[in-house]
């Protein structure tokens, strides 16, 4: 995807920049032939982001600090890095890519370029950009300033359904459910509106009200959005996705958690009819009992570790638990009361429940 764009922008202002024989612009003309021969031939992104980079230090004077030739080094840099960052939480190359398109930016601001459709999508880029780079805690005013842009430019009510999905997850993962929630809900009337109320993008928009129906600690609201997420799964024929395995783990979760313990185990095994050949061999709670700390350990500093084996038995609850390793047995019966109070996926086999042995789980305590 980055690789198009670049070619496009480049193609724009290759023809008029080299009319002046000044020195910087004689080493800037070489750099960008190289620059077109790594492109054209280096499978490595390395080698041409080195030679972008030197691009980026001599533009300012060769154009001017504010001139659309800068702008489009600026930009082409910036896609480079966001490839090499692969879209990764916390990179350190999509940290370099936000930056750059944030400068790419602010020089846009200052020629007063038009906010169009080509606008939208390369700040979208710049969207996902701070977003993969800071996770957590990326800049929300970003984000607005996308939603505010899709609205000028009249975007197809499907791109924007797109959009408000994505920028709802997003606000989602950021701990913002409330805002999560509106725009998720929105995102949903246009899916439906569009595909109508069995679409498997309605599924997924299900499928985030219920997580953000836990966060919100709005248990029945949440339980109703997972099961509508997962009917309308059923209906499409839809098959090991990874959001029909998280409806059911997050099913089990909030029944545990209310005592509905036969709608657990339902569930439960619906993960092990869902999950993937091969799951077996790396088996994890889908609902984990977090243990209490021992009160005499609460001391700052305080580390320690309980590495225990049991079976899993055909409704996914943990039998005939015992400690492998401890570091410090006073945590030995804390950790065996929590696992015996977490909930597995059994395994199937030609169709049938059977127990899963020999599997591991490990309890680690810190104080800081």
């Amino acid at each position: 995807m980055y690789r198009i764009i670049l070619i496009l922008s480049i193609t724009l202002f290759t023809a008029p920049l080299f009319a002046d024989e000044a020195e910087d612009k004689a080493e800037f003309k070489r750099l960008y032939a190289k620059f077109n021969e790594l492109y054209a031939n280096s499978e490595e992104l390395d080698p041409i982001i080195e030679v972008g980079e030197k691009l980026y230090a001599l533009a300012p004077s060769v154009y001017g600090k504010n001139s659309k030739n800068t702008a489009n080094i600026i930009y082409n840099l910036a896609t480079l890095y966001d490839e090499k960052g692969g879209r990764n939480y916390y990179s350190r190359n999509e940290k370099k890519a936000s930056a750059l398109y944030k400068e790419y930016f602010i020089i846009q601001k200052h020629l007063n370029i038009p906010e169009d459709k080509q606008f939208f999508e390369r700040y979208l880029q710049f969207v996902l950009a701070d977003f993969n780079a800071y996770a957590f805690e990326p800049n929300i005013s970003y984000s607005k300033k996308i939603l505010k842009i899709a609205d000028n430019i009249n975007l197809p009510d499907i791109e924007k359904a797109n959009l408000e999905y994505l920028i709802g997850i997003m606000r989602a993962n950021s701990r913002q459910p409330l805002a999560a929630r509106k725009l998720l809900e929105s995102s949903k009337s246009r899916y439906v509106n569009h595909y109508g109320e069995k679409n498997i993008s309605v599924a997924r928009i299900y499928f985030w009200l219920g997580k953000v129906g836990m966060v919100l600690g709005n248990s029945r609201n949440a339980e109703e959005n997972f099961i509508k997420a997962l009917d309308i799964f059923e209906v499409n024929d839809q098959l090991n996705d990874d959001l029909i395995l998280s409806c059911h783990a997050f099913l089990v979760e909030l029944y545990e958690k209310t005592g509905k313990t036969e709608k657990a185990t339902f569930h439960s095994r619906a993960v092990a009819v869902e999950r993937p050949v091969g799951f077996d061999r790396f088996i994890t709670p889908l609902y984990r009992k977090n243990p209490e700390f021992p009160p005499k350990s609460r001391v700052k500093g305080m580390f320690a570790s309980v590495e225990m084996e049991f079976n899993v038995d055909v409704n996914g609850f943990p039998k005939d638990i015992k400690i492998l390793k401890s570091s410090n047995s006073m945590f030995n019966k804390t950790s065996i009361k929590s696992l015996g109070k977490s909930r597995f996926a059994p395994s199937i086999k030609d169709g049938n429940f059977i127990e899963t042995k020999g599997v591991k789980h490990k309890y680690t305590y810190s104080i800081q």
